[in-house]
């Protein structure tokens, strides 16, 4: 059985949900999904997320794999720390394994986890993968089909329909429209037409 450190990665905005298991990684990720497809997960950032951009903008990422469990804790704060250094987190907690709930830990608990990261140096192996889960992917064609249905189609004022794909930024960028305003119109924030272009 494999087990380790995982990353829940959202492909449109990079954003991720760092977390770890002592079970197989097929089996978290699947409980994963069956909570998120039901709108129930217990992280609501991510589940509003999942709701937003649609399950295939995400993909489900082996970060690391830990033969040895009494050091997962350890290794999931590093990859967290690294990921909110980098880019954004949907996690809740500054501090790895403190559940759902995002209870505090205690003072002598957060000394024990500084203590076994204090001074500790990054292998250049661990900086080499770190790279590889943040730096962005070349989807199949599969996907990038799958991904265009969680996004709309927009209408310009000429009367042409483009697809906007999955990078948003980059389609406003091109065609000059603010990028806040068009997430409004995809999600029903705004009625009106922005700059003469709405959904097709």
């Amino acid at each position: 059985m494999t087990t380790g450190i995982y990353a829940i990665m959202n492909l449109v905005n990079n954003k991720v949900y760092v977390g770890s298991t002592t079970r197989s990684f097929k089996t978290r990720w699947d409980v994963h999904q069956s909570y998120l497809r039901s709108n129930n997960h217990h992280n609501r950032h991510l589940q509003y997320a999942w709701n937003k951009y649609g399950e295939y903008s995400f993909q489900f990422t082996v970060l690391e794999e830990i033969k040895n469990d009494t050091i997962i804790i350890e290794r999931e704060q590093y990859w967290l720390d690294k990921f909110r250094t980098n880019g954004g987190v949907y996690n809740f907690c500054d501090c790895a394994g403190q559940g759902n709930a995002g209870k505090p830990r205690s003072a002598s608990t957060r000394k024990k986890i500084s203590m076994t990261l204090t001074g500790k140096s990054r292998s250049a192996e661990h900086n080499r993968h770190l790279g590889e889960a943040l730096k962005g992917r070349k989807l199949s064609a599969e996907h990038c089909a799958k991904l265009s249905k969680s996004f709309p189609s927009f209408l310009s004022p000429d009367g042409i329909i483009y697809p906007a794909g999955i990078n948003l930024r980059a389609f406003c960028r091109e065609h000059g429209l603010a990028r806040t305003s068009m997430k409004k119109i995809i999600l029903g924030k705004r009625k009106n037409p922005h700059r003469g272009w709405r959904l097709a």
